[in-house]
């Protein structure tokens, strides 16, 4: 008797929300997941300080600082770093920097 198995692959999922609550959890009210494709990216959106979050579909474009693609389960949770955060570690890694050639 000859035994085959169907093997499928796992659902990808994008988080959904327009005007997305900050900071974001994932689990706040107005918050949902939608299925995508195997070739399809999820997408953050940032216009006037609002962030979105959706299905990007199979040919999602990032834009600079206002439109962010990523392909991974829920990766369009991720927060965006900021300026000052980068101007932070910046400061940080210059002192340790200092410290060390004294």
């Amino acid at each position: 008797m000859h035994k085959s198995f169907v093997i499928g692959s796992i659902a990808r999922q994008c988080y959904k929300c327009t005007a997305c609550p900050r900071p974001f959890k994932g689990n706040e009210g107005g918050v949902g997941k939608v299925d995508v494709g195997d070739n399809d990216y999820c997408q953050k959106t940032i216009a006037s300080g609002i962030e979105s979050r959706d299905s990007g579909g199979n040919d999602c474009t990032p834009i600079d600082k206002s439109k962010y693609c990523c392909k991974g389960d829920l990766c369009n949770g991720a927060t965006t770093v900021t300026a000052t955060m980068k101007l932070l570690v910046a400061a940080a890694s210059l002192l340790f920097v200092a410290q060390f050639f004294q």
